[in-house]
């Protein structure tokens, strides 16, 4: 039987068979509490493992978006300045300015 069925059943009942009966629904009602106690601590797992979950998702999209934005800052803060061409124009200008690297 349903719990909401039990419940109905009991409250049904007269005061004198609540008071004969008592043991018997002391038992059942025993029963629901421990199946919802049961339940409870089983929700709580679920949520918590979904939760988890989308706290690891989001966490990756963070970083991805992150590494996105740090290449596109790298690429255009960064390789102006120490580009292959930039890097050989310092040199060049640099030995230049010596007098025994002057042609």
């Amino acid at each position: 039987m349903e719990c909401s069925n039990v419940c109905d059943k009991y409250s049904m009942k007269r005061p004198l068979a609540k008071a004969v009966m008592a043991k018997h629904w002391d038992e059942t009602f025993l029963s629901y509490v421990k199946k919802f106690s049961q339940r409870r601590q089983e929700f709580h797992l679920e949520l918590a493992i979904h939760t988890s979950l989308s706290v690891d998702k989001a966490i990756a999209k963070i970083d991805a978006l992150d590494d996105k934005i740090s290449a596109k800052m790298d690429e255009k803060f960064l390789f102006p300045f120490f580009s292959p061409s930039a890097v050989l124009n310092l040199d060049t200008e640099w030995m230049s300015s010596w007098p025994c690297f002057s042609n």
